[in-house]
């Protein structure tokens, strides 16, 4: 059986302050605050309006110390420390998707190189490339060296499984050393929706 309630206003039990109230022009909560069936607080409203989501995936990092590469091929980044990390969901240069949905993943900073023909930061899905900052580079001293540094970013928003990995690599061509710079450096992951 199907019915309809109206009301103007709904109070809390054993409290006469209104908690809900519904006009045409919208509806008013007070002290809002949404909770899981477990009681986990999910989300909340202040009285300016501003949403917290404490349980939302979130993580932002540096590079540790400088990395340096030699040869050719691509290595995984794992000298990152935390800013923040909350749901503890990066570990050692991983991030493991907590929930299935949109993800935005973050990599920049700056490197040198000091022979290579190319650089290549790049962010991989699993075992897939989502996004990638690449660099030929030619031969100059004005691209190689002590003080040649040079600035790289790359993002990308993706669909994400729950246990899916995000991971950052650095590569290059053949060459004596690349290296990346911190703090300079940076990596972040948000869960969006």
């Amino acid at each position: 059986m199907a019915g309809i309630l109206k009301v103007d206003t709904i109070q809390r039990a054993g409290s006469d302050s209104d908690q809900i109230t519904l006009s045409s022009s919208g509806v008013n909560l007070f002290n809002p605050i949404i909770k899981s069936g477990s009681g986990t607080t999910g989300m909340t409203i202040d009285t300016s309006g501003i949403i917290v989501q404490p349980t939302k995936p979130l993580f932002s990092g540096k590079l540790t110390s400088r990395m340096t590469i030699s040869g050719s091929g691509h290595t995984q980044i794992t000298g990152i420390s935390e800013d923040f990390d909350q749901g503890n969901n990066h570990s050692s240069g991983t991030f493991t998707c907590p929930i299935a949905g949109k993800y935005r993943v973050h990599c920049s900073g700056s490197y040198r190189s000091d022979g290579a023909s190319y650089v290549d930061l790049r962010i991989d899905q699993n075992s897939t490339y989502i996004a990638r900052s690449y660099s030929e580079l030619p031969n100059a001293a004005q691209v190689r060296g002590a003080n040649a540094w040079h600035p790289f970013s790359c993002e990308n928003i993706v669909n994400a499984a729950v246990g899916d990995t995000f991971k950052w690599y650095l590569g290059a061509g053949a060459g004596t050393s690349q290296l990346l710079e911190t703090p300079y450096t940076r990596f972040s992951v948000e869960f969006i929706g």
